[in-house]
């Protein structure tokens, strides 16, 4: 499979508030287990989840750090020192099971490497990185072709607007955090998440690509943002069903994770709250299903959590 070969070692190395109404949260009539993937668990976080369209691959950033280029008291999560971020990998076996994770190594710094994603078609990673030059080489948002192997690894900035967008706010001097980002299945619309600082509130913001052009236009925030915390968006396959996570809608405690349907022009449908036993008292978030529907994946309190549901949470599912 291509996308294995992109991980080996380097040589050398003003909106209104919009609110969920109470009937609409989601009741799962089935019993629903969420199971802690202790395989991929460590102390640290594990964080932004990214599953492959066939859900054989997940993808996810750690703050486990560790690496020769890690620096391990890179930022301050509850209290804890916590190394910056890599991405990190995970194949199912013939079995189907989940074997041992492994990190990324060809595009890691020790400025950090975050909300991974695969395109459709599986030709180009995305990902996330305040690298040193981000501002000069079309960052932070960055692609890398999934190329075969004994080829040069050359990583892309996605430049165009996206990178106007972070160029100005830096400029201004105000603070510069992200937390999540998805692609669309054509590839031609990118929805993360933003705000001043990672601890703060953060916003939904989508971007459009131009067809013609392949440049990125400006991000626009989306109307389902709230004055409070949004973050962690996922665009299914349906390229119509996104899920988020937020605090500000109706929830059972902390960030849940909510699901609407994103339209043609940009504006969404009715939000969803996907209810118990996917949110709880709890923070979650980084919610991801593959196109069959008969799995999920989780965040909840930095630890990633498995869900199987064939034949299950049918009103939570994307269009096949």
């Amino acid at each position: 499979m291509r996308l294995a070969y992109i991980f080996l070692p380097l040589p050398g190395q003003s909106q209104k508030r919009n609110r969920a109404k109470k009937d609409s949260i989601l009741v799962h009539s089935e019993a629903i287990v969420l199971k802690p993937m202790n395989q991929l668990n460590t102390s640290a976080r594990e964080v932004n989840l990214c599953i492959t369209p066939d859900g054989q691959c997940l993808l996810f950033m750690s703050g486990r750090g560790q690496m020769p280029w890690s620096n391990n008291r890179y930022t301050i999560h509850n209290g804890k020192e916590e190394a910056d971020g890599d991405i990190w990998f995970t194949f199912k076996d013939e079995k189907g099971a989940w074997k041992k994770p492994e990190v990324a190594h060809s595009i890691s710094t020790s400025n950090g490497e975050d909300e991974p994603n695969i395109s459709p078609d599986m030709l180009y990673l995305y990902f996330q990185s305040w690298r040193d030059n981000w501002e000069t080489s079309g960052g932070p948002y960055y692609r890398l072709p999934l190329l075969q192997e004994g080829k040069d690894l050359q990583i892309e900035g996605l430049g165009g607007g996206l990178t106007t967008f972070f160029q100005t706010i830096a400029a201004s001097g105000t603070g510069l955090a992200t937390d999540g980002a998805t692609l669309s299945p054509d590839g031609n619309t990118f929805i993360f998440a933003f705000g001043q600082n990672y601890s703060g509130q953060m916003d939904l913001y989508l971007a459009r690509r131009q067809e013609a052009t392949g440049i990125w236009e400006e991000p626009k925030k989306m109307a389902l943002s709230t004055p409070q915390d949004e973050r962690n968006p996922f665009l299914a396959g349906d390229g119509k069903t996104l899920y988020f996570v937020s605090d500000g809608y109706t929830s059972r405690g902390g960030l849940d994770i909510f699901m609407t349907t994103l339209q043609p022009d940009g504006t969404t449908g009715q939000v969803f709250n996907i209810g118990a036993p996917f949110n709880s008292h709890q923070h979650e978030e980084g919610f991801v299903i593959p196109r069959h529907g008969k799995e999920a994946f989780l965040v909840r309190e930095g630890d990633i959590y498995h869900v199987e549901l064939t034949k299950k949470a049918a009103a939570l599912k994307p269009a096949p």
